[in-house]
């Protein structure tokens, strides 16, 4: 009895001390990793993550950070950088004991898990004291950080839901229904995906309406070919309304059913691009369109130039000008076109597949192709043998209806500002509506007579294409200096 006794407290002894030695070690391993995630981090553009300060402990370990972002040239903060300092509680793992509200718990063990924090200076603190005082949830704001074993992470963030009416004289009722972002991220920082959710928003004031109903984003990137990322994202909307109702009359915008979605996927050593657009309603005032759908292609596109393009874009936006506007626009210019050979190489291809608009006075679609010939590599060399490499189809068809009342649209500030000038008056909207129709017939009468556009059915339409420097226009072939005329 005894001996088994000696036993079992022996085993205990044993699995506390492979516990605590395995704790111990968890603590140094999540300190490696913490420093490697800034220096990671600080790649990034604009960007820069400093450690102020590290205290390890046994269990757990507090940390002070410093993220550090520089404004973009030409703003007025360009030469201020701000500062916003973050505090780390840390519970190191395997099984660290969270306080977490975000993770359920489980038997699972991990690195470590981070809570974080931000520090307000005195000033900012006495900034935000009236905030604090009238949305109390703020302070119950977290932002959890899971470090798994393999140094792969997941971040939740959740601002807490509110509902408070703000200010003495013009009150706005303000209905917050919260907020919360998943990232997951890899331990090198180069792949990762995610998910945002926002319930709702609501703010009705004297002046304003405001409705922001399900707004819904979710993500997965990885780095691909050439380092360039490969992966999709979405963009989801159900309903957004905006009524500015100290305008007389009042001023309305709804959008309703609104979704993005992206994708980028490798092909051999090639990429496609593919962004797509749709919507159910968007309604101006009284103008109603949709629903809507818009889908553009990149095809072809050489990955290793991609990067290259990446690289001198962000590279210009960080670069303080050192000579005249000129000769930083040419120096521009010239950074690109080391680039157009490689990125022409593969044949790329730009397509508009879908185009489709549908309003109350009609519909418009369209549909585009350009490709170029990455066969001849002379063609980059000048203007005349890129034009003779290029191919491009277009074809778009408009209800006249709508035609006509765009058309008025864009005319009728003009058409205000001729009748003030000449005759130092404001023409009615009768006036303005007459003026724009004989004008908008005359310029379609023009563009029929030279077949520019074809009228069957209520529609104007028109085909083009462009070949080895040929153009034909709704089946009849035409030169550059026909288009001119």
């Amino acid at each position: 009895m005894k001996k088994t006794f000696f036993i079992v407290i022996l085993l205990l002894l044993l699995v506390l001390g492979l516990w605590l030695g395995t704790t111990y070690w968890f603590g140094i391993k999540t300190e490696e990793q913490y420093r490697t995630l800034l220096e990671k981090a600080s790649q990034f553009q604009r960007l820069k993550f400093v450690n102020e300060g590290y205290s390890r402990g046994f269990f757990t370990s507090k940390a002070r950070t410093v993220i550090e972002f520089q404004p973009p040239p030409g703003t007025a903060a360009e030469n201020q950088s701000m500062q916003l300092i973050l505090t780390q509680e840390i519970a190191h793992g395997p099984f660290p004991c969270d306080k977490s509200s975000a993770r359920e718990w489980q038997f699972k063990p991990v690195m470590a898990i981070i809570e974080t924090g931000i520090v307000l200076s005195p000033e900012t603190q006495s900034q935000l004291a009236g905030i604090y005082a009238q949305i109390p949830e703020i302070a119950s704001m977290r932002n959890y950080t899971v470090i798994a074993l393999d140094g792969n992470g997941e971040e939740n963030l959740l601002i807490p839901a509110f509902r408070h009416t703000f200010g003495n004289e013009d009150k706005v009722a303000v209905d917050w229904k919260g907020l919360s972002l998943r990232l997951n991220f890899t331990a090198d920082l180069k792949g990762y995906s995610g998910t945002l959710s926002v319930p709702g928003l609501e703010a009705v004031g004297k002046d304003l309406d405001l409705r922001i109903n399900d707004l819904k984003s979710a993500f997965n990137y990885h780095e691909g070919l050439s380092g360039f990322s490969l992966g999709e994202a979405s963009f989801n909307l159900a309903h957004l309304e905006f009524v500015q109702k100290n305008e007389t009359p009042p001023h309305a915008f709804l959008l309703r059913g609104f979704n993005a979605n992206s994708s980028s996927k490798a092909s051999g050593d090639t990429v496609n691009i593919l962004v797509a657009i749709r919507t159910d309603q968007v309604k101006l005032d009284e103008t109603r369109y949709g629903s809507g759908v818009f889908e553009m292609e990149f095809r072809n596109l050489d990955a290793a130039s991609l990067v290259k393009l990446e690289h001198t874009v962000r590279s210009q936006q960080t670069h303080t000008p050192q000579q005249s506007p000129e000769a930083e626009q040419m120096m521009m210019v010239a950074r690109y076109m080391e680039i157009l050979p490689g990125l022409l190489k593969k044949s790329p291809e730009i397509e508009i597949r879908q185009l489709d608009v549908k309003t109350a006075d009609g519909d418009f679609t369209g549909e585009a192709k350009v490709a170029f010939d990455g066969t001849k590599p002379e063609a980059t060399q000048n203007l005349l043998m890129l034009a003779n490499a290029i191919s491009a189809q277009a074809e778009f068809k408009v209800a006249e209806r709508l035609l006509r009342r765009v058309a008025t649209d864009a005319m009728k500030d003009k058409i205000v500002t001729e009748c003030k000038e000449q005759r130092g008056a404001t023409p009615s909207d009768e006036e303005i509506s007459a003026t724009a129709s004989a004008r908008i017939d005359e310029k379609l009468k023009a563009l029929r007579e030279q077949r520019i556009i074809i009228k069957e059915n209520g529609n104007f339409r028109a085909s083009a294409s462009y070949e080895a420097g040929q153009i034909v226009l709704n089946g009849r072939p035409l030169s550059i200096q026909d288009l001119l005329q």
